[in-house]
């Protein structure tokens, strides 16, 4: 059914057969189709999709963007880095310092760690 969606270019059956041809198999589904893997691959898909947004960020928006998928994932370490990384003639730079703190005050690490983002930004 696969070879006759291709043939007759139906987009929605194609993709369909597709993933049951990927499920069946036990083959890795492609980025289009994470809603439908599971929890784990899900959550690795994820960071990688993080590891590769922020090498590429470089504009204050994409950089908010990666932050934001960071918390989302619990990484809470590099999320606090990212947002002690605004440079200072940023307009953002006060409100991304504050935030810092509270990420890493009221994270449930043990630890010394968000005292010394709270030293580092006061």
């Amino acid at each position: 059914n696969l070879e006759l969606a291709n043939a007759f270019g139906f987009q929605f059956e194609k993709k369909f057969w597709n993933l049951i041809y990927h499920h069946e198999k036990r083959l890795r589904l492609g980025r289009n189709y994470d809603a439908f893997c599971d929890k784990t691959t899900y959550l690795e898909n994820e960071e990688e999709k993080c590891k590769l947004l922020l090498n590429r960020a470089t504009d204050q928006a994409a950089k908010k963007q990666v932050t934001a998928r960071l918390l989302c994932l619990g990484q809470l370490e590099p999320a606090v880095k990212l947002l002690l990384e605004t440079e200072p003639h940023e307009p953002s730079f006060l409100s991304d310092q504050y935030l810092s703190c509270l990420i890493s005050t009221t994270s449930t690490a043990v630890g010394a760690s968000h005292m010394s983002t709270t030293k580092m930004v006061a």
